[in-house]
């Protein structure tokens, strides 16, 4: 595509010739229609031009162009402001889609064009993004100009550039005015298909189509081009800064945050106007309603050594959070000591604080610092509160993180100790005491560990949950695809919402490229959250600008609402229905595990996936002082297998009320024998012990999906139980209950000795598999 603009672009410049006849034309068309004061003037402007024959005849040669320097300042003072400040202004003429400039005001070659050829400079560089734009306008020109399509689009262009005197990133708008520009066909005219038409559909599809069905050959442009720079670089170091925060939400690795911290700080720097500030960000955490510091960027958030001023001043400044400005502090007497002492070991000459609210609590500082004193005017200075909210979001962020972070070293230190195996944890504990005051070396702590239990585990699993769950989301993306369909060609006839358009044309492209009978990886679900709320922000603040439109707009915001929306339905049917599944069957095994424990004492674990697995061990290790007897397991046994017909059983009942029908399966490993199991002091957890007792593990995370042998059928099934085992004499128990449930007709079909498949290291698995009376 790079050859292909790059080929066409320069077939532009050989089909272009210079002249004034297209701007004669244009000001006697619309003389008529203006008033009698600017029909004066007008009249002085056809009068030059006509006095010097360049109002119609032979087109201009461009090494003669200079001749012509009079009629270029007349014709600048015709088509702009005259109250605009032209020491300022990046104002200059072309050929149509030539690059060199025939006229630039001063402004504009001391800017980036040579005034001797009137080429950019070297320096600046147009790159294909911007020569893709020309083609697109060239094409909207010919449309309109031949084809009589009146409602064709424009696009100016964004040109970034660092600035080496400053040396901070600035950003222009590039704005080209094509009235003056006549367009012919050297041929017939082939008909178009209007459907392509549509610039902000299918990518660059359509510009490829009239490169080919419309050659640039066959054209050539008469005319000259204003080209106008606008100065943006604020509005795009705001809008820079909120895709920084966006991003490093997402960010993982230590080394994006850096990254997207040092390109905040570069595109703050673009919104002061200097390269000499830094930026801190100092969150001010709490914890039981006492501050506490964590490092982070800038001065007070990075300096420890002297953490009893930092606590001293910030306490103080929270009592009373107001903008601290001290635009040189070698002249500031009212400095508390230990922050002046930091601020001078830190070579910092300027210091600005802001306080950072959100729904009026303070979340945080931003610092502004430099080595140069008086480094930001008062005026640049208010920019910064263009940008607060954005801080608050990042600060609220950082709020959010700290409490996750204390969530998880507590999950990840410390352990729910049960009451069945409490007392091993104190007498370890008491042990740990007496050997600290009775040896000199420091004490290790005993190793808790319980040999010889009986393992016991349970999985209940919803059917095909992750296809329930694509289903939902594709449902729901098919919806908001029409929707935005239908938005986009309501929006097509509003020329003020064309950004907006090509915000919603690129998400429909994600959504169809996506919304395929595949897995929908978390990667895509990610991306999709992310390009929705960068389209819900963008119609939020169209509906404050267009309020000609605000109604559309806000039933789309309605419609794709996660608690109302009709975008949102089917995922919220989805999880309502899991979530009433996954509730009952959790209640069920919490009441399983508590008749289990007045049989015997005995260590629960469970885990909630989609769905609900579970391991109990119970042993003569774990209850010492109670003899353990073929009884109590038989009754584990029994009431293992009762609570998982009574979880079949609420499950079939639960889907006759349910929005989305969710299956459950159920399913019981026997393991051959007893094993040993460990407190992982760095994890802890409990887990098994020694190779034999690993492969324990190994079974039960395999089982869930294994098929019967020479078959693709699951064991698993909705409306049945299966146990696995492998020796027959493991099983007997369980079959003693079968039995008796068969009798009871509580249970029915009884398929034992089912042969399953070898999985990888295991081989001889058997499988018994019974219905449940629904």
């Amino acid at each position: 595509m790079d050859e292909i603009l790059h080929n066409n672009y320069d077939i532009l410049q050989r089909n272009s010739t210079f002249s004034f006849v297209p701007f004669y034309n244009y000001l006697q068309a619309r003389y008529s229609k203006i008033s009698a004061l600017h029909q004066v003037a007008t009249n002085y402007v056809l009068e030059i031009l006509e006095r010097k024959g360049i109002h119609k005849g032979s087109d201009i040669n461009t090494a003669d162009l200079c001749t012509y320097a009079s009629i270029f300042e007349l014709l600048h003072a015709t088509v702009t402001n005259l109250t605009f400040n032209t020491s300022k202004e990046l104002w200059g003429v072309t050929s149509p889609f030539k690059l060199n400039f025939v006229y630039g005001t001063e402004p504009l070659y001391q800017f980036m064009v040579d005034r001797a050829t009137g080429a950019i400079n070297n320096s600046h560089e147009l790159d294909i993004t911007i020569r893709t734009t020309v083609l697109k306008n060239t094409y909207s020109l010919i449309l309109h100009q031949l084809y009589n399509i009146t409602d064709v689009f424009w696009e100016d262009v964004e040109y970034q550039w660092f600035d080496e005197e400053s040396q901070i990133d600035k950003c222009h708008k590039i704005i080209t005015d094509y009235r003056f520009v006549d367009v012919q066909f050297h041929g017939q005219l082939p008909k178009l298909d209007i459907s392509v038409i549509n610039p902000y559909g299918n990518g660059n599809a359509y510009l490829e189509y009239f490169l080919k069905v419309l050659p640039l050959e066959q054209f050539s442009f008469k005319g000259l081009v204003i080209v106008q720079f606008e100065d943006i670089t604020m509005a795009r170091a705001i809008k820079n800064i909120r895709n920084v925060f966006n991003y490093r939400y997402i960010a993982d690795s230590m080394e994006e945050k850096s990254k997207w911290s040092l390109e905040m700080s570069n595109a703050m720097r673009s919104l002061l106007g200097t390269s000499k500030i830094n930026i801190g960000i100092f969150p001010l955490l709490r914890l039981h309603n006492e501050l506490v510091f964590e490092v982070g960027e800038g001065i007070l958030a990075s300096k420890h050594k002297e953490l009893g001023e930092i606590n001293e001043f910030v306490k103080e400044y929270v009592s009373n959070p107001q903008p601290i400005y001290y635009p040189d502090t070698s002249l500031e007497k009212n400095i508390p000591i230990g922050i002046k002492q930091i601020l001078e070991e830190k070579d910092v000459a300027y210091f600005v604080v802001f306080p950072v609210f959100q729904n009026a609590q303070l979340l945080g500082l931003l610092e502004l610092y430099s080595s140069t004193p008086n480094v930001i005017s008062n005026e640049m200075l208010l920019r910064v509160e263009n940008v607060l909210k954005e801080f608050a979001l990042l600060l609220q962020y950082a709020h959010d993180v700290f409490s996750n972070k204390i969530r998880s070293v507590i999950s990840d230190k410390f352990t729910v100790i049960q009451p069945a195996v409490e007392w091993k944890f104190e007498e370890a504990a008491w042990s740990y005491i007496k050997e600290k005051y009775t040896n000199q070396k420091p004490p290790e702590i005993e190793k808790i560990e319980f040999k010889n239990v009986f393992p016991f585990y349970g999985a209940i699993d919803i059917r095909n949950s992750s296809l329930v769950r694509n289903n939902a989301v594709r449902a729901d993306w098919q919806l908001q695809t029409e929707l935005l369909k239908t938005l986009n060609e309501f929006l097509l006839f509003v020329p003020e919402a064309q950004a907006l358009t090509k915000i919603i044309v690129k998400f429909i492209q994600f959504l169809e490229t996506n919304n395929k009978d595949i897995a929908i990886s978390g990667d895509i679900l990610v991306k999709a959250n992310n390009l929705n709320e960068v389209l819900r922000n963008s119609v939020s603040q169209y509906i404050q600008s267009l309020p000609q439109i605000s109604n559309e707009l806000s039933r789309y915001l309605e419609d794709i609402d996660e608690e109302t929306g009709i975008c949102n339905q089917n995922k919220r049917l989805q999880d309502k229905s899991m979530k009433e599944v996954i509730g009952t069957i959790d209640l069920l095994v919490e009441e399983m595990k508590q008749e289990m424990q007045q049989v015997l004492p005995l260590y629960f674990s469970k885990f909630r996936t989609d769905g609900v697995e579970f391991d109990l061990y119970m042993g003569q290790s774990i209850s010492p002082n109670i003899p353990l007897k073929s009884e109590h397991l038989f009754a584990v046994h029994k009431i293992q297998l009762e609570y998982m017909t009574k979880i079949a059983r609420s499950n079939h009942v639960l889907n006759s009320l349910l929005d989305v029908k969710l299956l459950s399966t159920q399913l019981i490993f026997i393991n051959p024998g007893t094993i040993d199991i460990v407190f992982r002091a760095d994890e802890k957890r409990f887990d098994v012990e020694g190779s034999y007792n690993i492969r324990y593990q190994m079974l039960k995370k395999r089982i869930d999906k294994i098929c019967l042998k020479g078959t693709t059928e699951r064991l698993t099934q909705p409306g049945k139980i299966a146990i696995v085992y492998l020796n027959e004499e493991d099983v007997q128990d369980c079959l003693v209950h079968i039995y008796d449930a068969i009798e009871k007709e509580v249970l029915y079909n009884l398929e034992y000795g089912i042969i399953l498949e070898n999985m990888q290291g295991v081989s001889g698995l058997k499988a018994i598999r019974v219905s449940v009376s629904l």
